[in-house]
């Protein structure tokens, strides 16, 4: 019963965080092109601000000013936890899909990996985009493919970069959106332990 009573308690005090609909109605979104000092590499920050002045943040690949103008005239006036209908395609996605997310987060009091479903691991293995032997794992570009859909020419292609992996070394093909979901669900299966 104890149980129960501080689920209860838990579930009450998340519904009186949760604003009303229009109060997570997004007001604005502001641009912050970063660049950084030593590596020289640019990205860009994203600030959402709602209705009812909660500000989730957000990153991702340097993208235009005119970009942004696009984003705020499709984006200020709906609701953030719209966030599902961003267009694959859409400028900013990356950094709306954060920033989105954060604010449902701050709303709702709740960690974001709970509104995404809830935790699915206790430990996460980290990796370097360069051997050491702090990091035993070869991380590997996905090949582009020259067409979409080639079939058996391109698994063998992924086959080849796995056999070339040393056995101590684990591989993780990182796919850094090339792919379609088709072809991304054809290099998963030519993976598989047989």
């Amino acid at each position: 019963m104890q149980r129960r009573a501080r689920l209860r308690e838990r579930f009450a005090a998340q519904s009186a965080a949760v604003k009303p609909a229009d109060a997570l109605d997004i007001t604005e979104i502001r641009r912050f092109p970063v660049r950084e000092p030593v590596s020289g590499s640019s990205y860009s920050l994203l600030r959402v601000t709602t209705r009812s002045g909660v500000t989730g943040w957000g990153e991702c690949g340097f993208d235009s000013a005119a970009d942004i103008k696009v984003v705020q005239s499709a984006w200020v006036g709906r609701p953030v936890n719209a966030y599902a209908t961003i267009a694959p395609s859409a400028p900013f996605r990356a950094a709306l899909d954060i920033a989105f997310l954060d604010i449902l987060g701050k709303a709702t009091q709740a960690p974001v990996y709970r509104i995404l479903g809830g935790p699915t691991r206790s430990k996460v293995r980290g990796y370097s985009s360069r051997y050491s032997q702090a990091f035993p794992v070869a991380v590997i570009d996905v090949p582009r493919p020259a067409w979409r859909n080639q079939g058996q020419a391109y698994q063998n292609r992924i086959l080849e970069l796995a056999d070339a992996v040393p056995a101590d070394r684990d591989f993780v093909l990182a796919g850094n959106g090339v792919l379609t979901p088709g072809d991304a669900a054809s290099v998963a299966k030519t993976l598989e332990p047989k």
